[in-house]
């Protein structure tokens, strides 16, 4: 379900526009297991620096994955919170960028920015991801910008299909929510 959303065409393909304070797509639950998944998306921040910019988030605001005012990146999954400081380059605002968040192992993640890890073995909690909604979070933390490509792994990508993802994923052009089990490795994917 897209609440006030138009697709647009631009450098990655179609993207959606977010306006910060009433777009977001509600996809349902989608269970993302604490033993690894994957997040991978196009992002086009307008403004990451000066509000709260969620990705992905539930209607309980007890799971999300955004972007603080302070440019740090921050997941909350099961009601428990990680803040997450990749390195530098930070993600900005005004240009596409390309996000891989990866929970590699029990209380591991890994962040890539443009293809490269920025975020190396950094401490999350173990708990189960299940995010429904693109954009915003417990109807709030709207994201503000343009965004395209989200794609759900219920696996850790290895870092040569995280590189591929980069490199040559940003060629879809369609829209489909939830195809379960697509390439027989238990991929959750929510593509637009």
């Amino acid at each position: 379900n897209v609440t006030g959303l138009t697709q647009s065409g631009g450098v990655i393909d179609k993207y959606f526009q977010f306006n910060g304070s009433s777009h977001y797509i509600d996809f349902g639950s989608v269970l993302l297991p604490k033993a690894g998944y994957t997040i991978s998306v196009w992002v086009n921040p307008d403004d990451i620096t000066g509000a709260v910019s969620t990705i992905l988030g539930d209607a309980g605001n007890a799971e999300w994955l955004r972007f603080n005012a302070d440019n740090t990146l921050t997941i909350k999954a099961n009601n428990n919170q990680s803040i997450l400081s990749p390195a530098a380059p930070y993600f900005s605002n005004g240009s596409w960028q390309h996000l891989v968040f990866a929970k590699t192992a029990a209380s591991t993640c890994d962040i890539w920015r443009n293809g490269v890890k920025v975020g190396d073995g950094l401490t999350i909690s173990n708990q189960n991801f299940t995010p429904e909604f693109v954009g915003q979070k417990g109807a709030g933390g709207y994201f503000d910008g343009g965004m395209s490509n989200l794609l759900l792994y219920s696996y850790p990508l290895s870092d040569t299909e995280i590189a591929w993802l980069y490199n040559n994923g940003n060629g879809r052009d369609t829209f489909s929510i939830l195809e379960t089990d697509v390439d027989g490795r238990g991929r959750v994917q929510a593509r637009f």
